[in-house]
């Protein structure tokens, strides 16, 4: 049960993450969709410029593979909470940011 109990923080944060991957996946797809909005990492942006299922999915892959590397090192290696803690961070940040443009746009 304490190993259960010391997981939960990691559990919450890739179940975080990965949520969020999703919302941004699904914010930046409404954004491209209006003009004059772009994807602004290269890979992302050629796989929405061409269908965007091939998008969601190396995204949301490439997520979860990570999130779940990092979970796996958690306990070993200092650097993989260290990763999990600036992802979420950097996601909370990147979903305000969404919530502007998006709020924007939808007027």
């Amino acid at each position: 049960m304490t190993i259960l109990r010391q997981a939960v923080p990691v559990i919450f944060a890739v179940i975080g993450i990965n949520v969020m991957s999703l919302i941004d996946a699904i914010s930046t797809e409404l954004l491209v969709e209006n003009d004059g909005f772009v994807e602004l990492n290269p890979l992302m942006d050629v796989l929405i410029g061409n269908s965007y299922l091939p998008f969601f999915v190396v995204k949301l892959v490439i997520t979860l593979a990570a999130t779940l590397t990092c979970w796996h090192f958690y306990e070993r290696r200092r650097a993989a909470g260290t990763v999990l803690k600036w992802t979420s961070r950097v996601y909370c940040a990147l979903m305000v940011w969404h919530t502007v443009l998006l709020s924007i746009v939808m007027r």
